[in-house]
């Protein structure tokens, strides 16, 4: 927990979707393995893959509260 915690941190805050385009919260598994909370911009998602276009286009998904 120490090494993890032994960085600089960020901290940021996310506003609600109203529809402009802009990142979003999501769950990201790190190289090292770890999973980690992390804002997510579309440019960074391979949207020619079905998987990943679902999950950005989840109703759900739009109001996650951290």
């Amino acid at each position: 927990l120490l090494s993890r915690l032994y960085r600089p941190l960020r901290v940021c805050g996310v506003v609600a979707n109203d529809g402009q385009s802009g990142g979003g919260p999501f769950w990201v598994q790190a190289p090292d393995g770890v999973v980690v909370k992390q804002i997510v911009e579309s440019a960074q998602v391979r949207m020619d893959s079905l998987v990943y276009r679902t999950i950005i286009d989840l109703e759900f998904l739009k109001h996650v509260d951290f």
